[in-house]
């Protein structure tokens, strides 16, 4: 077994890393521990300095600040450590470490901001609204032709069902009347009366 302090010559270098315990080797047991030794992340004084894995250990990892504590880190604000700091995380992926709504897991919502950090602002917006073609201004827009959009984009309308988009005055909320010779309020029917 180890000697115990009582067996042992303290000017004896046990284990010939050069240095002995009156030398300062807090462990003489070991080669590679000793005052000046590098430093590892292992839970062992390795430089025999009385501390245990601190900042200047070789093999440290790179934390990064998590203010807001969404689970995502501030890519500029940065800490190499053995262990993370409370409040410290292994990711740089957040774009508003004061927000703790956004980051690289939020959904993305139509208020003209980048909420899941993609670069990105309101794209594939889970609220986005579906707008039709609208050539002729009637306010409904064509079923096949459309696009999902925060925003309306110049010439469409929210409301679909249009059967006629080169004419303003047929649309599915136009009055049909008996005397109709065209299908007026697009419910395939031609000439019935409008009972709204």
């Amino acid at each position: 077994g180890i000697p115990d302090d009582e067996e042992l010559d303290t000017s004896l270098d046990t284990d010939g890393d050069g240095y002995s315990i009156d030398d300062g080797d807090c462990n003489d047991w070991d080669a590679d521990v000793y005052p000046g030794a590098e430093e590892f992340c292992n839970g062992a004084d390795d430089d025999c300095d009385t501390e245990v894995d601190e900042a200047h250990a070789i093999d440290t990892t790179t934390w990064y600040g998590d203010i807001d504590g969404d689970g995502f880190g501030n890519p500029e604000l940065t800490a190499d450590r053995c262990d993370p700091p409370d409040g410290w995380v292994d990711n740089d992926e957040d774009c508003s470490d004061y927000d703790p709504d956004i980051n690289p897991g939020a959904l993305e919502v139509c208020d003209g901001v980048d909420n899941n950090c993609s670069g990105e602002i309101d794209d594939e917006a889970v609220d986005a609204t579906t707008w039709y073609l609208d050539d002729d201004g009637d306010g409904y827009g064509l079923d096949g032709a459309s696009v999902t959009m925060c925003d309306a984009p110049s010439g469409t309308a929210s409301e679909a069902g249009d059967c006629d988009d080169d004419d303003p005055d047929k649309h599915p909320s136009a009055d049909e009347d008996c005397s109709a010779t065209e299908d007026m309020n697009c419910d395939g029917l031609i000439g019935e009366e409008d009972n709204d």
